[in-house]
């Protein structure tokens, strides 16, 4: 069986639509395995994956550390009225996880990033 690690980034002025994600997923994971697809999908959300810690980098270090949004098979930005704290690398740590999974999708094709309104958000850039 193949896993897609799908990572999720979005300010906290989203979360009930965050906690929605892993039941969606879990439902997709259901279908695929009644269709004998051979795949699951495996969420990774920083709450749920990155214990509090230090890092030189400040606190965006250690979720890019563990989160590796880069490293994903799919990338999922969900955002409503706000784009995040600011942090190193970019005006928020939602927008830092998008621009590491943008760069990695510009260098080797992966992860998928997708923008819901207009298509594939990297191939604009």
């Amino acid at each position: 069986m193949k896993a897609w690690r799908v990572v999720v980034a979005s300010p906290s002025d989203v979360q009930s639509e965050r906690d929605l994600l892993p039941g969606i997923v879990a439902a997709v994971n259901r279908v695929l395995a009644a269709a004998d697809r051979q795949l699951v999908l495996q969420v990774d959300r920083a709450e749920d994956c990155v214990p509090a810690g230090i890092d030189q980098e400040g606190p965006q270090g250690v979720v890019d550390r563990l989160l590796r949004p880069q490293d994903c098979d799919i990338f999922i930005g969900v955002f409503l009225r706000r784009f995040g704290t600011p942090a190193k690398g970019g005006q928020s740590g939602a927008e830092h996880e998008i621009r590491l999974a943008v760069d990695s999708w510009l260098k080797c094709r992966k992860p998928e990033v997708i923008d819901g309104r207009w298509g594939r958000y990297a191939e604009r850039r």
